[in-house]
């Protein structure tokens, strides 16, 4: 704020002992030639544009037809992954089974030659004549008869029926892993679609990409040149309208009687001398130095 001060003394200062004339500003005025070459290159930037703009819109309709495309290719590939968990875990359970059946198999191996191997060991047999040679009476042989017998279909009958469910287990665990690798394979089909269909998308987006940098940089140049010419314009018409205000002033009647030419009839003397100048301008400076 002092600063401003002290230039507003310094130019009542400079006012005091310099005059000056006033200088009128002149609004340029463009030629047709100009604007009209200001329209051209406005317009070749419009179509560029124009054409940048077409090319962007077709980039992008591909893109969106290209996202579509890998959307569902992602759908497919969720939903085999998926029906692949569904296959490893049945696979897995069959698997499971079979393990299980073959045990119950082999136990009753074991079980079966536990017995055999102890009545060899002891000197007896399992034949149907150990009984006749043992026994006390008649009704113990009877009942030695019947439980050997019992024993015997026993044993015969859930070795039969474990064989049959190992042979289950072992169809059903082989369906299983075929079912497993199936969807194996599908799956990877899938997701090889899926990489294709999301490259594709990846390099059209870039594409999009370059091409709406390209259109901002031609619509920043288009808005550029629309200003030029619009400026050019506005800037010739101003000085028309200068010129044809002049000229209405030039040809107006009766202007002596608006603005009588009578001459400057003013102060012809000087109140002050030299020196009240002089000692007012000193006093001047001096003020403004003492604000510092």
């Amino acid at each position: 704020m002092r600063s401003r001060r002290k230039l507003i003394s310094l130019a009542v200062i400079f006012g005091l002992v310099l005059t000056s004339a006033p200088a009128i500003a002149k609004t340029p005025k463009p030629t047709l030639a100009e604007i009209e070459a200001a329209k051209k290159a406005e317009a070749a930037k419009k179509a560029a544009a124009d054409a940048a703009a077409a090319k962007l819109a077709a980039a992008n309709r591909t893109l969106r037809t290209l996202t579509a495309k890998a959307n569902a290719a992602r759908a497919l590939y969720v939903k085999a992954q998926k029906e692949l968990e569904v296959a490893t875990a049945a696979a897995n359970a069959a698997a499971a089974k079979a393990i299980e059946t073959q045990q119950a198999v082999n136990k009753a191996h074991n079980v079966i030659g536990k017995l055999a191997s102890d009545a060899f060991i002891m000197g007896g047999s399992l034949s149907d004549l150990e009984p006749l040679l043992n026994a006390s009476g008649p009704q113990e042989l009877v009942d030695q008869l019947t439980t050997l017998n019992s024993l015997g279909k026993q044993n015969s009958i859930a070795l039969a029926r474990y064989k049959a469910a190992e042979v289950v287990a072992k169809a059903a665990k082989k369906v299983a892993d075929d079912a497993k690798l199936k969807q194996e394979a599908a799956t990877k089909k899938v997701a090889a679609a899926k990489k294709v269909a999301d490259d594709a998308k990846a390099e059209q987006q870039k594409e999009v990409d370059k091409l709406q940098a390209i259109q901002d940089a031609l619509m920043r140049e288009l808005n550029s040149a629309k200003k030029v010419r619009v400026t050019l314009e506005q800037q010739r018409a101003l000085a028309l309208l200068e010129e044809a205000n002049a000229n209405a002033a030039e040809t107006a009647q009766g202007q002596k009687k608006i603005w009588p030419d009578i001459g400057f009839k003013g102060r012809s003397t000087i109140r002050t001398s030299e020196s009240q100048r002089l000692a007012a301008v000193a006093y001047a400076k001096r003020q403004v130095t003492a604000r510092k």
